[in-house]
């Protein structure tokens, strides 16, 4: 009897061994440590008195030095270094990686504390946009597939030991672009630093689509990613640190959104698949009056309208999430307007005109200096041909940049062709991203033509090397949406406007 009682003894000892084990490694982003480990420190660490970043910082742990780990606490770990013992952000420690035995496969059906540390740590990366449950669903698998296809891992959906000791590499080294974390209210917003002013910024990304996770006032990966976007799409330095220009541009950027936007119900909260009231109901009404919908307002978002507000997402060069945020609704709205706008315009048609002949016609009409060319003569089109370059010059600022064709079918999709020419055209911009139109002059083959333009970067793009993140439109006398096929007012007031304005 006391063998067996020895042996039972042993064994639960065992199994809160193990237990403790999983636990340590899965505490913090991954990390696998348990007390009395070293850790080496990625980048720069303020060493803080307690185990919050509004503490008495003690000093600085210089990158590359080792500490000793005594535990961990909510994201923090408490540590030894040199004479001295304080609490270290977690995220900026590299620790030893698990051995085989120490990681415990997770997989679909998996549940538990293990689980939703996997998942945290897996929203951090980016790879997860749902809560962190602590059940291992089919949106964690497909997570983890993606983590392990974008790893050279085999991508099986099973959380194993190697794809574990991966993540918690990269979870360890993600902080490595931040030498110190800053604190709230420094001249820059960045990894590291929480409180109101990052909750406030996170809530302005995501509003702008920039940002996906939740606003949790933490600066973390997923909040420097969505920063970096928004500097790429606004010609900034991409560091993803929310400095001062950046902080006014976002501020520009998410006033204009305006009162446009429908709200889509009392509390604000985006429209999404399952999603069943009035204002999914003016959503379809919407959709439909665009062409983009053919089912009927029925006020229940299922599968037709996820389909149809995907479509008019993509484009319209939004992410195409098929979730109606308010930047999704502040575009519809815009393209409600525009539609519902009269032309006057001699040569419109709500009919397609035939396709060009063979043998266009040459340029005419004009002033004398800029060409009002119908964009149905099949000219433009056929004589501008894809990857050709190009000059467009503003009309109001006279601010001139090269451009190169890449698409189009009812109006000419075109790139700047350096960075150079893209941090002109976003200065025209007033570097706010808007579909609203600038009258422009066009300069191909040696012709001056009269056309429009938008501050929407927005699809595919082929240069990679002009920190323009897709393509923007330019419209000609009568040209037309691609989604809608409808003359938009703005584009052909502005083209009228160039044609009256003589070149500079």
């Amino acid at each position: 009897m006391k063998n067996r009682l020895c042996s039972l003894t042993r064994k639960l000892i065992v199994f809160l061994l193990l237990s403790c084990l999983a636990s340590s490694f899965w505490a913090v982003s991954v990390f696998a440590a348990s007390s009395g480990q070293t850790a080496t420190a990625t980048s720069n660490v303020i060493l803080r008195q307690g185990a919050a970043s509004d503490t008495k910082a003690l000093t600085t742990v210089k990158k590359g030095s080792t500490v000793e780990i005594l535990s961990f606490q909510d994201g923090w770990a408490q540590v030894k270094y040199g004479s001295q013992t304080g609490y270290a952000s977690a995220q900026y420690l590299s620790l030893q990686l698990p051995t085989e035995s120490a990681a415990t496969p997770l997989k679909k059906g998996s549940e538990g504390s293990v689980v939703e540390a996997l998942q945290k740590a897996l929203i951090a990366l980016g790879y997860l946009k749902a809560d962190a449950t602590g059940f291992y669903g089919s949106a964690t698998q497909s997570a983890v597939k993606a983590f392990q296809k974008d790893n050279h891992l085999s991508a099986d959906g099973v959380a194993g030991e190697k794809t574990q000791s991966v993540i918690a590499a990269k979870s360890s080294s993600s902080g490595s672009s931040s030498p110190v974390p800053v604190e709230t209210g420094a001249a820059g917003l960045q990894k590291g630093a929480e409180g109101a002013a990052v909750k406030a910024l996170q809530e302005k990304l995501k509003a702008l689509s920039y940002f996906s996770g939740d606003c949790t006032g933490f600066f973390g990966a997923m909040t420097e990613s969505a920063v970096k976007k928004f500097q790429l799409r606004n010609a900034l330095d991409e560091d993803g640190i929310a400095g001062a220009k950046t902080l006014e541009l976002l501020e520009k950027a998410y006033a204009s959104l305006g009162t446009g936007a429908p709200s889509p119900s009392a509390s604000n909260a985006p429209l999404s698949y399952g999603s069943e009231n009035e204002a999914v109901k003016e959503l379809q009404k919407d959709l439909i009056s665009l062409g983009y919908l053919s089912a009927d307002a029925t006020g229940y978002f299922g599968s037709a309208t996820y389909k149809a507000l995907k479509r008019f997402q993509k484009e319209n060069g939004l992410s195409s999430d098929g979730v109606a945020g308010a930047l999704t609704l502040s575009a519809i709205s815009a393209k409600k307007a525009v539609s519902s706008a009269s032309v006057s315009l001699s040569g419109t048609s709500d009919k397609l005109p035939a396709p060009p002949q063979e043998s266009s016609p040459a340029p005419s009409g004009g002033n004398g200096k800029v060409v009002l060319e119908d964009w149905w003569s099949g000219y433009i089109d056929s004589h501008y041909k894809r990857g050709q370059l190009a000059t467009v010059t503003d009309v109001l600022t006279g601010l001139s940049f090269k451009i190169a064709r890449f698409g189009g079918e009812n109006h000419l999709d075109a790139e700047p062709l350096t960075a150079t020419d893209s941090a002109t055209y976003f200065k025209i911009f007033n570097h706010v991203t808007t579909w609203a139109a600038r009258a422009i002059h066009i300069q191909i083959g040696g012709i001056t033509y009269a056309a429009a333009m938008n501050g929407m970067p927005h699809g595919g793009e082929n240069i990679k090397s002009n920190n323009f993140a897709g393509q923007f439109c330019i419209h000609f006398y009568n040209s037309r949406t691609h989604g809608g096929n409808s003359v938009n007012a703005d584009m052909q007031e502005k083209v009228m406007q160039a044609y009256n304005t003589p070149p500079k």
